[in-house]
């Protein structure tokens, strides 16, 4: 999941934890393509060039998720 918490002592910075990746992974950019609400689709750009395309839910964990929605629209 993608947060913009500080886990390796980057405040403001957004990473993608999960997976293989527990340490997180930074990102450049979190961008909003398209916002459902309850669904959102996330272009994630990651800082060695390639980038993610990722669904995020509120099932997946609806006490966060307004939070998760607050952060993105705050950076942009």
């Amino acid at each position: 999941m993608a947060r913009p918490d500080d886990p390796l002592g980057m405040p403001g910075a957004w990473f993608w934890v999960g997976g293989a990746r527990l340490e997180g992974v930074a990102l450049k950019q979190v961008e909003r393509v398209y916002d459902l609400q309850s669904t959102m689709l996330l272009r994630l750009s990651h800082n060695g060039g390639a980038g993610s395309w990722i669904w995020v839910d509120r099932s997946a964990d609806p006490v966060r998720w307004l939070d998760l929605r607050r952060a993105l629209m705050a950076h942009g």
